[in-house]
């Protein structure tokens, strides 16, 4: 999920709000998890961000704001004391006799059989159409958003359009056709080429690299995010070192414990102009030794350790019989 940084969302919250609203900082995490935010006049509450850049407060904020509207109205803090108002509901809500529902149903039923032969508009595709057509955004619409969305980069193949929740062909004028939901094409999604590279783009100017995670930094984090994982100091420089999984913390220990001097997913190194890297888990100093600590191997995890394993010489695999070896203590199942 991408992350909206905390000064936009600050500036988002201002732009609704006022200074009436801040958000606790140190709570936030992203734009779908509640965080803590504070009514300078009402306290604190816990919302979704994504709530409170839309227009949502306070809940008691919001009920004054209510009681307000209706004493400007009805001359009341609720419309339900008003008379006027509970007389129009109960007017409008009183119940037909059995006779007269029968009376209408008969008329309508009546109506759909001299003008499409059926009694019941589902059997008609006729009518189907029709109330489908109804309902849709008209193609026009459709075409003045993507252009505002898109520019003269996206078109879409009209001959493919049903509706706004469904998928269609889109043509972007570099990358070529794509099929997609529109609403997702109206909203700003592009072709996944000119995605990725905008995404490339954006990384450059973040982190110096086309994709995040070959930022060591960002790895880091990405990895300390996962279920099984930790965080283990180097005896030697102190820096920080992830291990994901049981076997590299094992290792990290043991390293730390016997001061063998290693450098721990210290370098990327670049595939091919795909944009594929690869990070090898540890490089021992004084042995000149690459190594890559693995159980199995996930997707194409066995076709870029190769690629490296034969560029490379200085390059090793341990698994769980070679950790037993080197007296790392690791059950083998």
């Amino acid at each position: 999920m991408n992350k909206i940084s905390i000064n936009e969302i600050k500036n988002r919250i201002f732009v609704k709000h006022g200074n009436e609203i801040t958000i606790d900082e140190t709570t936030y995490v992203n734009t779908k998890t509640k965080c803590r935010f504070i009514d300078k006049y009402y306290g604190e509450w816990f919302a979704y961000p994504t709530n409170i850049i839309r227009g949502e407060g306070h809940r008691d904020r919001e009920q004054d704001k209510r009681k307000s509207t209706c004493m400007l109205k009805y001359g009341v803090d609720h419309q339900a004391k008003n008379k006027t108002i509970i007389n129009k509901i109960v007017l409008t809500s009183k119940s037909r006799t059995k006779e007269e529902k029968k009376k209408s149903k008969d008329k309508f039923k009546k109506t759909l059989i001299e003008k499409y032969g059926v009694d019941h508009p589902s059997k008609s595709n006729e009518i189907m159409a029709i109330s489908r057509e109804k309902r849709r955004t008209p193609i026009n619409d459709i075409k003045k958003l993507i252009y505002e969305k898109h520019g003269d980069t996206v078109i879409i193949d009209e001959s493919t359009y049903i509706g706004k929740n469904k998928k269609a062909i889109f043509i972007d004028k570099d990358y070529g056709s794509w099929i997609s939901y529109v609403y997702n094409v109206v909203r700003g999604s592009g072709h996944m080429k000119r995605r990725k590279l905008k995404m490339e783009a954006t990384c450059l100017i973040r982190y110096g690299v086309k994709v995040a995670t070959q930022n060591k930094d960002i790895a880091l984090k990405s990895a300390i995010g996962q279920t099984i994982s930790g965080l283990v100091y180097h005896w030697k420089t102190n820096e920080e070192c992830v291990w994901v999984a049981s076997w590299e913390r094992e290792v990290l220990y043991y390293f730390n414990t016997n001061k063998i001097d290693f450098k721990w997913q210290s370098q990327v190194f670049k595939i091919d102009d795909t944009g594929k890297t690869y990070r090898p888990d540890l490089y021992l100093i004084k042995e000149d030794k690459w190594v890559e600590i693995k159980g199995y191997f996930r997707k194409d995890a066995k076709e870029k350790w190769d690629w490296f394993h034969n560029k490379y010489i200085n390059s090793e695999l341990w698994n769980g019989k070679k950790l037993h070896e080197i007296g790392i203590m690791v059950k083998l199942k």
